[in-house]
């Protein structure tokens, strides 16, 4: 009778502490979910501002090509129109984006709130 009554505490001893400790787990959860954002945001913003300046390279190059008369004018046109139909989409998207904050006193604002978000729970 003593083996299943300490099977049952044991169990009862586990799941209190399971019960304690989970705030302090899933606190940490939402905090490196706040850092794998930030950092997909800064990659996001990065692949953006590079496909920004290739678009811009290009469109310097054909209208280099167009002033030494490598292209004709309706090549050029309709070229340039695609090009700038990208750039203005590119700088869209990097317009769409929410900036990351840099500052440490921020993040721990944000994270406090976000702990006291009774909604995420």
């Amino acid at each position: 009778m003593a083996i299943p009554t300490g099977l049952i505490a044991l169990a009862l001893l586990i799941l209190l502490a399971a019960y304690i400790v989970q705030p302090f787990v899933a606190r940490r959860r939402r905090a490196e979910a706040r850092r794998q954002r930030g950092a997909s945001i800064w990659q996001q913003r990065a692949d953006l501002l590079a496909e920004r300046n290739r678009i811009y390279t290009a469109i310097k190059e054909l209208e280099f090509d167009y002033q030494t008369n490598k292209v004709n004018e309706a090549m050029f046109t309709e070229q340039r129109r695609i090009l700038v139909a990208r750039a203005v989409d590119v700088l869209q998207q990097l317009d769409a984006l929410p900036v990351p904050s840099n500052d440490p006193l921020e993040d721990a604002i944000d994270a406090v709130r976000e702990a006291d978000d009774p909604e995420e729970d």
